[in-house]
Order: structure tokens, then sequence, then C-alpha cells
């Protein structure tokens, strides 16, 4: 009985020598952003002309587009939305997120929702939604 125990103990542990950790500390990824959509889901009371800023980890990206990025698997992509009013008094406003690479395996999708209010009037405002694509793979 103790032989059996034992040979079982050296076959588990031989076992998990040869089992990789998922993520390494630091290992190398590669990630794409992908700004999925850009939309104004409601205005009211607000001009109808607007400029969206999107950034990811601090590079602009348009609607469509990708943006490849190559970071430690510890690190976070940091997303953030600009919409401003194109008026003679322009309001504007924002959302940022950063999305932890530990926190998903392959892809995720995160969207920012953020809301802009025309001065001190909360009746006067316009609804932003903006949708990204996060796909990693390891270099």
């Amino acid at each position: 009985m103790i032989k059996k125990l034992k040979l079982l103990i050296i076959c588990s542990l031989l076992a998990l020598s040869f089992v990789q950790p998922v993520s390494a500390e630091g290992e190398t990824v590669t990630v794409k952003v992908k700004l999925t959509n850009v939309e104004l889901v409601e205005s009211k009371g607000m001009a109808s002309n607007w400029k969206t800023e999107i950034y990811v980890n601090e590079k602009s990206i348009k609607e469509g587009n990708t943006v490849k990025l190559t970071l430690k698997s510890t690190d976070s992509v940091k997303l953030k939305a600009v919409a401003k009013e194109q008026d003679k008094q322009p309001s504007s406003g924002s959302k940022t997120s950063s999305v932890k690479l530990s926190s998903f395996k392959e892809k995720t999708n995160e969207t920012l929702n953020f809301r802009v209010s025309k001065g001190t009037n909360s009746d006067k405002y316009a609804k932003w939604k903006v949708k990204f694509t996060i796909v990693k793979s390891s270099s």
C-alpha cells in the first residue's frame, strides 16, 4: 500500500513538472484591438454635429480599424472615448476603461457607455456607446 502511494506521488509530481503555466509572468503578448462601433445612441436638445476621438493605449483609432500592441501578459489595454459637440457652445464628455490582459483568455468585447450633458441642464444630453473587440495571442 505504501509503495503504491509513493508511486502515485512520484507520478503526480512528474506529470506536474511537464505542465507549463498558461501565462508566465512577463510573457510577451500580441494584442489586436478593433474599434467595431461608435454610436450616438440618443440625443435630446443637443447639436447634430459631433467629433469623436477614440484611443487605445494613447494611440488614435478610427471606426473599423485595428491597433496592434505588444504588451506583457501582466499589462492592461487602456481605452478612451471622447465626444465633442460641434456648435457655438460645445459640450464634451469622455469615458476611459482599462482591461487587464489576465482577465480573459483569447478574446473579449468591451463597451464604453457615457453621457454628455449640455452645461448644467440635465434635460439636454447625448448618450454614446463605443464598442471594441480585443484579441490576444502569445508571441
